[in-house]
């Protein structure tokens, strides 16, 4: 740097030449600024490698290396790194000058293992599977309570404050016209839905914290989305309706038609100018399916789609007495000829589980014929058989009929399941309601004075 009118110009034959005197002349001022001038980037390559805190590119020294035509901060300092003596390598500005002060935690512990690498991992069960555990075992009052044990958690850690709408909130949710009187948190995690709540056996784990926003969010929009992620993304949960956690949880109807309309936004909001795959799922897929199960149950549907018809003369149903009749893809009806002394028939159309609709099963003088079956009853004339095999047995022939009228609609498989879990919740619903009723009425009649002296005298 000569702050003179004296200007030191030299000429080279080539680009290496002019390498080898740059980094003569940078030994003067080494780690300071170099500057070239080429269209040819494999040439600015091959600079960039010398000893210059800034390698200039078609731009003047002094204007390019202060920052003023160029991306670099603007400053009259510029650092020459430690081969030219200094700290910092860069343009010093402002920012060299703020004490930053950072909170650090542990990172995950990571060691190689001869199959690979091993990471740390959380073990536990979400409470979505917690859930789906109570849902299985019809546990309906058990699963309720579990819920709102920490749909209770989520409302006192996102309730300590009024909610006030930000422009923030405007951005991300949309104006919605929310009714007064909302309480929020501070920072808001809206996506504690039970599928990210991690139970272990000595704590609760919140996972994933991506949508976690610093203005306050409606905490009953935050327990809306627990609800409505867990009824709405299986199909065996939507009986679970009509228990009306919503209504429990305080959000009225007016809140859902409004929360729908900010998930929405929402969903806008994480998309942005995107295309989700969802949007595409009915014209890019024909649906979903564990494929192994799925097509286990098409290969026995397909080949035992049939109505097998077992006769008992006397000696039980027996294969070698049976016939066998083609069923079509959405079921059968036909009317079929009872032979001579035959007092039972079984029908078995085919083997596969699902749901059959018996829409028909009379004899030809118009009598429903009487008859037990092995599926689980889920509506009028519908039953469900999860273990596959479905029969229908008719026990006492009357005398004298010849034929029997038979119409049997074989269900869409979802359909199918949504009608049982359905049905099993009702049922387990009305059990646990006998229960109860039991215990009150024991509870009462321990307090009779006929009780207490039969205790009396037992001990007695």
């Amino acid at each position: 740097e000569k702050l003179t009118t004296v200007l030191a110009f030299y000429t080279v034959e080539d680009w290496k030449q002019a390498c080898e005197l740059s980094m003569q002349l940078l030994q003067n001022g080494i780690g300071h600024t170099m500057s070239l001038h080429t269209q040819n980037e494999d040439i600015v390559r091959k600079f960039a490698v010398k000893p210059a805190s800034r390698i200039l590119v078609n731009t003047g020294g002094s204007m390019g290396g202060t920052g003023i035509s160029t991306g670099l901060n603007v400053a009259f300092t510029l650092g020459c790194g430690t081969c030219g003596g200094s700290s910092v390598s860069e343009n010093v500005s402002p920012l060299n000058l703020i004490n930053v002060k950072k909170v650090a935690y542990g990172l995950n512990n990571c060691r190689l293992d001869r199959d690979g690498i091993k990471l740390e991992y959380l073990e536990g069960i979400t409470l979505e599977e917690k859930l789906d555990e109570l849902l299985a075992k019809g546990e309906m009052e058990k699963l309720e309570e579990l819920f709102f044990f920490y749909l209770k958690k989520i409302e006192h850690i996102h309730s300590r404050d009024a909610f006030c709408k930000t422009r923030e909130f405007v951005d991300v949710f949309g104006d919605a016209r929310l009714p007064e009187g909302l309480r929020a948190g501070g920072i808001s995690n809206i996506d504690v839905v039970p599928a990210n709540i991690l139970i272990q056996e000595d704590r609760v784990v919140v996972l994933d914290y991506e949508w976690t926003f610093r203005f306050p969010v409606p905490c009953h929009f935050i327990m809306y989305r627990m609800i409505h992620y867990y009824l709405e993304s299986d199909g065996k949960r939507r009986m679970l309706k009509e228990r009306n956690f919503y209504g429990k949880a305080g959000i009225t109807e007016e809140e859902l038609k409004i929360y729908a309309e900010m998930e929405k936004a929402f969903q806008a909001y994480i998309q942005g100018r995107n295309v989700s795959l969802l949007s595409m799922y009915d014209e890019i897929s024909p649906g979903k399916v564990e494929i192994l199960p799925y097509y286990e149950r098409m290969r026995a549907a397909a080949a035992e789609r049939r109505l097998q018809v077992f006769y008992d003369r006397g000696a039980d149903f027996r294969e070698e007495d049976s016939a066998c009749i083609p069923m079509g893809k959405h079921g059968i009806s036909t009317e079929l000829k009872i032979p001579k002394g035959v007092r039972r028939m079984r029908l078995d159309p085919g083997e596969a589980e699902g749901g059959l609709v018996l829409k028909k099963l009379r004899y030809e003088n118009g009598r429903p014929a009487d008859f037990s079956s092995n599926g689980f009853p889920i509506g009028d004339g519908i039953y469900y058989f999860g273990a596959g095999d479905p029969q229908f047995i008719l026990e006492n022939i009357p005398d004298g009929v010849r034929k029997l009228q038979i119409e049997i609609e074989i269900m869409r498989e979802q359909d199918a399941r949504e009608a049982f879990w359905k049905g099993f919740s009702r049922i387990s619903a009305e059990k646990d309601a006998e229960i109860r009723t039991l215990k009150e009425k024991i509870r009462q009649m321990e307090n009779t004075k006929v009780w207490k002296l039969y205790r009396s005298i037992k001990k007695n």
